[in-house]
């Protein structure tokens, strides 16, 4: 057998352990998994904004077309209410996303004060890549917002 370390064992020489004391370490981990758990929350809100979205859509129109479009305070009233929603919903997956952002922010706060080996599984991620695929996708949910508004609004249109 031959006496070459590997990478591994490099490692486990140059890892240097937090210099937290225990009730503070665990103290960050649950801040940690509070704050992951945010993360998780805000993410699966702004999809269900979009189905909530898409069902008030379908809701208006189907609410129209039962009525042969024959109500025409109605058909406003759903008009102008669908495109409200439309803007508050953009406005909460703002939010949401900031929040987001927020909670990252927290927890590279903590990984800061946490050992080597904790910062090397960390910088594995590419910050940029995760930016750049989190705001594309809040833009592509916005773009998604603004043409069911607008189908929304040719079906609607004409009938009032």
């Amino acid at each position: 057998m031959s006496n070459v370390s590997t990478d591994r064992d490099e490692d486990v020489d140059n890892n240097i352990e937090t210099s937290l004391d225990p009730l503070t370490h665990a103290e960050f981990l649950v801040f940690w998994r509070h704050a992951v758990d945010n993360i998780r929350y805000s993410k699966t809100m702004q999809w269900r904004i979009l189905i909530y979205y898409s069902a008030i859509c379908v809701f208006s129109v189907t609410v129209c077309m039962c009525l042969y479009w024959t109500d025409e305070t109605l058909t406003r009233f759903l008009f102008y209410t669908t495109w409200l929603f439309s803007f508050c919903s953009i406005t909460v997956l703002v939010s949401l996303q900031i929040w987001q952002a927020g909670e990252q922010r927290r927890i590279d706060f903590m990984i800061s004060k946490m050992g080597s080996w904790t910062k090397d599984a960390a910088s594995i991620r590419s910050r940029i890549a995760g930016d750049f695929q989190r705001y594309s996708i809040l833009g592509l949910m916005i773009l998604y917002i603004e043409m069911a508004s607008f189908a929304f609004t040719r079906i609607m249109w004409p009938n009032f």
